[in-house]
């Protein structure tokens, strides 16, 4: 966190949780760790799915991070609820030999202290207007109320028409290499030369090639020969170089020998299929991609609610299944292991 961002209070820290999350938690538990040399690593559940063994997979990342203490909020308005998520919470950081060096539930209107009962409760304006929340809110404009918010909204009823008009005629179009022209539509998208309905309707119908939903993976990790998408896009079905490329950005995420951080061309990736998403709500593809990449940003609460959306899609989604099951051990990106080592 950089100076203009300063953690100086307990209010300064849990009122820049929605910026470092995303979004506004509610029904939440968010933990925080912290080490001597500053904050290390955050993860956020449902209250719902906070099962002891999900408490565990919290503390086991913690101690990965090499964090010493943790700070706890849980969002919600049931005391008892809250009480219930420290305890267990409490009980598996013990068992890492980490101390909760503090916690507070934060309701809609108030907020108090989980360590001290006598303590009254607080007006929840202190937070939102901490000085550091207030800076956050300069530089990053309010987080999204909720994390349905968060993720990509539908386009106006219109230009979904229109995308899925433009969606059933590139189906119904006999193109030369269909597959080289989808690539070089993504690329002409994510680069901002294209920005219409018809594009992102038809850039949907392409994603369910799942050839072209490789490349564009491959297309989007830094680092992969230019030119690596494209011999993908044109090798035989049984050419090992297609699987060999789709491993290559995978190891580039997941890995930590082989990481490679998420640049700005990932976050344009991200916004672009973003628009996908919204003319064609429907893209399962478009989804799951968009929670990989979110997931390898480090946001894994909108990458699990992102790939939940493609398995309802389709149920049989491998691509959200890999997403979801990668969030639920705990796992982090490649890039953020390899700093831990």
């Amino acid at each position: 966190m950089s100076e203009s961002y300063r953690i100086r209070t307990i209010t300064d820290l849990l009122g820049v949780i929605p910026t470092m999350v995303g979004y506004q938690p509610a029904e939440q538990a968010v933990v925080i760790g912290v080490r001597d040399t500053g904050l290390s690593v955050t993860a956020s559940a449902r209250l719902l799915d906070l099962t002891d063994a999900g408490a565990a997979m919290i503390a086991d990342e913690f101690t990965r991070a090499e964090a010493t203490r943790a700070v706890v909020a849980v969002y919600t308005d049931d005391a008892a609820t809250a009480t219930a998520a420290l305890d267990s919470l409490t009980g598996a950081l013990h068992g890492q030999a980490l101390d909760v060096a503090a916690a507070y539930q934060i309701g809609a209107d108030d907020y108090r202290d989980l360590l001290d009962p006598t303590a009254p409760a607080r007006d929840r304006r202190e937070i939102t207007e901490s000085t550091a929340a207030l800076q956050m809110l300069v530089e990053h404009g309010a987080a999204p109320a909720s994390i349905t918010e968060a993720l990509p909204g539908p386009a106006a009823t219109a230009e979904r028409d229109r995308a899925a008009a433009a969606a059933a005629a590139h189906a119904a179009q006999n193109i030369d290499n269909p597959r080289r022209f989808a690539l070089a539509t993504w690329r002409g998208t994510v680069a901002g030369m294209l920005d219409d309905a018809e594009v992102y309707g038809e850039l949907a119908q392409m994603l369910t090639d799942t050839r072209v939903r490789d490349a564009v993976l491959v297309a989007t990790v830094p680092g992969l020969p230019f030119d690596l998408p494209a011999r993908m896009i044109d090798a035989a079905d049984d050419d090992p170089e297609v699987d060999q490329a789709a491993e290559q950005a995978v190891a580039a995420i997941v890995d930590p020998a082989r990481a490679v951080a998420p640049d700005e061309t990932v976050q344009d990736a991200i916004d672009t299929l973003g628009r996908v998403i919204a003319h064609t709500p429907t893209s399962a593809n478009a989804w799951a991609l968009w929670a990989l990449l979110t997931w390898w940003k480090g946001n894994s609460g909108l990458a699990r609610e992102a790939a939940t959306r493609a398995r309802s899609i389709n149920p049989d989604h491998r691509l959200a299944g890999l997403v979801l099951a990668a969030i639920a051990a705990r796992l982090a990106p490649g890039w953020v292991r390899a700093i831990q080592r």
